[in-house]
């Protein structure tokens, strides 16, 4: 069986819902009927692979019911009576959010496919032109240049998620590159190792390079390799600033989400030597550039870090140019790499924002009643100074956003910090209220690192199993493109 048909359920589960909405009744309620019809059309447009469906059923009991099922996870059903139709707002969040809980608590538990390993021989049509034979002498025709070298060792998920996205970086970038089996015996390869994670090595000049760092999902090989080949820091002229700005960067084939330069008029200072040294220690992982000139003096006394975010609706460039020592230039182009406000719409999403030692901030407000915009704004407005904390919002009722909530215990309009702990989640809540963002922002700082006011133990929140399953999806799907595409050149 192909690998896109192993998945096939999963991908109908995590690409597209359909749910449907099943309104019992004795007697219709207007009211009733009214909150319905919107919260069923409320859910489906928070959602965007959501479709959805509302069903009038006349039953025998003289009650208001409201049954919400999904086609493709049938034990995620729930079923709930109205008891007060004074709060009918507050009801149907809270069923909508244990829809959600038992929706993706189900996936967590239930749908991990077992991994086809004969993927590799049957696939090999769409990277065969990319393998090395380990007798032959490796980088000889490409000498001066960048080639790319994927190691494998197992016939694991991990392996050919690696091959996968290896495939795709090196056919959109046109780069040379090989496959490299070290079940075989093969120089390139470390000798008894005893580690079965990929390894994606950068030559040039037949030397290595680079080693890469990241994870095997999304654009992440594609967008390192794009970048070890840039310098360690490009000079601009000040012409090219505006281009940029914009996040048209030459060499990559997307606008950049984050751009930093530094603005310097003479590099006999401490600061272009730290640069020089991040940039060194980090290459491939940050596209720096820099704009060395005696005229850079003439609008700034002292080196001056900015960082563009082409993409941000509310801030799109911010400062760094006072007390530039090492500790605080490597935490501003750190956290440079992140918006403004985190959108948690995924698991891999959710685990980037919090990925760092810093707390993540989050806006829940899943009738959307509350100022959204605001919170946004000044979560952007906090990238131009040092950052306490991240931020992230949900307002609606997006089915991955209510799901995180549902575990955390939070079914009101609350901020809810969020922190990473060795064995779970530490969490503070307060309810949204008439706040400015000053005075929440001094409550996040003055909590007490050792306190929790709950706690979630990681098996209570299965979210690295869920973010393995979205995994999954993104490699099969990049599967097809590569299948389809050889295909196509097949028939031509």
């Amino acid at each position: 069986m192909h690998f896109s048909l192993i998945l096939s359920l999963l991908l109908s589960a995590i690409s597209a819902e359909h749910v449907t909405v099943t309104y019992h009744f004795w007697e219709k309620d207007p009211e009733v009927v009214e909150k319905v019809e919107w919260f069923t059309r409320y859910v489906a447009n928070s959602n965007r692979f959501w479709t959805s469906n509302l069903v009038y059923l006349q039953q025998n009991e003289q009650n208001n019911k409201i049954q919400i099922s999904s086609e493709s996870w049938k034990s995620a059903n729930i079923e709930e009576t109205i008891t007060d139709l004074d709060h009918l707002d507050e009801f149907f969040v809270s069923i909508f959010q244990k829809f959600a809980g038992k929706l993706y608590t189900n996936k967590a538990l239930d749908s991990l496919p077992v991994f086809d390993d004969t993927v590799f021989e049957r696939s090999r049509h769409a990277y065969e032109g990319l393998e090395i034979n380990a007798k032959n002498d490796f980088g000889t025709s490409h000498a001066s240049k960048y080639v790319f070298s994927l190691l494998i060792r197992k016939r694991t998920f991990e392996q050919w998620e690696a091959v996968v996205n290896f495939v795709s970086a090196i056919k959109r970038s046109g780069q040379p590159g090989y496959i490299i089996d070290c079940e075989k015996e093969n120089k390139i390869c470390p000798d008894n190792s005893d580690d079965d994670t990929p390894i994606l090595y950068a030559f040039r000049d037949e030397e290595i390079q680079a080693i890469y760092e990241g994870g095997f999902q999304k654009n992440h090989v594609h967008d390192w390799i794009l970048t070890i080949k840039q310098p360690q820091i490009r000079i601009l002229n000040e012409n090219l600033v505006p281009q940029y700005r914009s996040g048209n960067v030459p060499g990559f084939d997307r606008p950049r989400h984050t751009v930093t330069i530094l603005f310097v008029h003479t590099k006999k200072c401490q600061v272009w030597r730290n640069y020089v040294k991040f940039a060194k220690e980090n290459h491939g992982k940050f596209h720096l550039t820099a704009v060395v000139s005696p005229e850079v003096k003439k609008w700034s006394f002292h080196p001056a870090f900015i960082t563009m975010k082409p993409d941000d609706p509310y801030v799109k460039a911010f400062t760094l140019y006072k007390d530039i020592h090492w500790n605080r230039m490597v935490e501003f182009l750190e956290d440079g790499v992140h918006p403004g406000c985190h959108p948690l719409i995924s698991p891999s999403e959710f685990l980037f924002a919090t990925s760092v030692e810093k707390p993540l901030l989050v806006f829940f407000d899943p009738l959307g009643t509350k100022n959204v915009t605001g919170f946004q704004y000044h979560a952007s407005q906090e990238q131009t100074s040092e950052r306490s904390a991240f931020y992230a919002a949900i307002s609606g009722m997006d089915l991955f956003g209510l799901y995180i909530m549902s575990v955390f215990n939070i079914d009101t309009p609350s901020y809810v910090v969020i922190r990473r702990d060795e064995k779970g989640w530490c969490l503070f809540k307060k309810p949204i209220e008439n706040d400015n963002f000053s005075s929440v922002k001094a409550w996040v700082q003055h909590l007490e690192p050792s306190h929790c006011d709950d706690f979630i133990e990681d098996f209570m929140f299965p979210i690295a199993r869920l973010n393995l399953l979205e995994r999954y999806e993104d490699v099969d799907e990049l599967e097809q493109e590569l299948t389809a595409v050889e295909r196509n050149r097949d028939e031509l």
